[in-house]
């Protein structure tokens, strides 16, 4: 999901989730829950599901290029993408 695909315009990140850690705020291009469709700039949600944890995908999702990822909570982030992590209280 693209927010201005003809414009290519973004937004940045604290304008779309509150709570984004300070001092990050990168440029979203899109919104994205799978990961084998991330491209540069997508802000990922690593959403549970019945049989895969999205957070299995966090690494894969970065290889893309996600600029940001948003995790629920509890979820503790390989240490590399910690920084690019928000957690989230509820994901559904």
């Amino acid at each position: 999901m693209i927010f201005d695909e003809a414009s290519n315009r973004t937004k940045p990140l604290n304008e779309l989730i509150l709570g984004a850690p300070a001092g990050f705020n990168p440029e979203i291009r899109g919104l994205q829950y799978d990961s084998r469709k991330v491209k540069k700039g997508d802000l990922f949600f690593a959403v549970p599901g019945f049989l895969e944890d999205g957070v299995k995908y966090l690494a894969q999702a970065f290889e893309k290029g996600a600029a940001a990822a948003v995790v629920r909570e509890g979820t503790v982030p390989p240490a590399e993408l910690a920084g690019k992590c928000i957690i989230a209280f509820d994901m559904r």
